[in-house]
């Protein structure tokens, strides 16, 4: 999947489009169908215009005063359990998504905890939301708000799910 981010912005006092970048994927090669796009990052208490595009290897997590936002294609669940070369897939994971990646607990594959206020906007399809006690399925246009919970995605049906995330450090 490729996803279209166009920035607009006030330049002279005038508003208009000032980056309109087409093509932006993090597709995994060894997790057939995984695609965590980080979109766009901002430093604290910076405006959108000023900030940088993400850079690969970026920490995908916001630090206190920062936000990211980022669209995560989630395959079907046999996709991300069937991978022939487990540790290229975790070198993976560390290069294309490092900060949230050093999150995910081993002996609880998919669960993690991290120390930001998160906004998950369903985009397309069916996806789980797993915490401590319970778990919720979300499906297109609905919205969770987490506030540093423990949690796990999983997308038990035969096709992708989209979700968009807005991650407040």
């Amino acid at each position: 999947m490729t996803i279209r981010r166009v920035l607009a912005s006030n330049v002279g006092g005038k508003s208009q489009v000032i980056d309109d970048t087409s093509g932006i994927s993090n597709a995994f090669e060894h997790v057939r169908g995984f695609d965590p796009a980080l979109l766009w990052k901002t430093a604290p208490g910076a405006q959108v215009a000023v900030v940088q595009s993400p850079r690969s290897g970026q920490n995908v997590l916001p630090v206190p005063g920062e936000t990211s936002l980022l669209i995560v294609t989630f395959p079907p669940d046999g996709n991300m359990m069937d991978i022939a070369d487990p540790a290229a897939a975790g070198a993976e994971y560390l290069q294309r998504i490092p900060g949230l990646a050093e999150k995910f607990e081993p002996e609880n594959p998919g669960m993690h905890r991290t120390e930001t206020t998160d906004y998950g906007i369903v985009l397309e399809g069916e996806v789980v939301c797993m915490f401590d006690n319970g778990e919720v399925t979300l499906k297109a246009g609905d919205v969770l708000v987490q506030d540093h919970t423990r949690h796990g995605w999983s997308n038990r049906t035969n096709a992708p799910a989209k979700v968009a995330f807005v991650l407040i450090g």
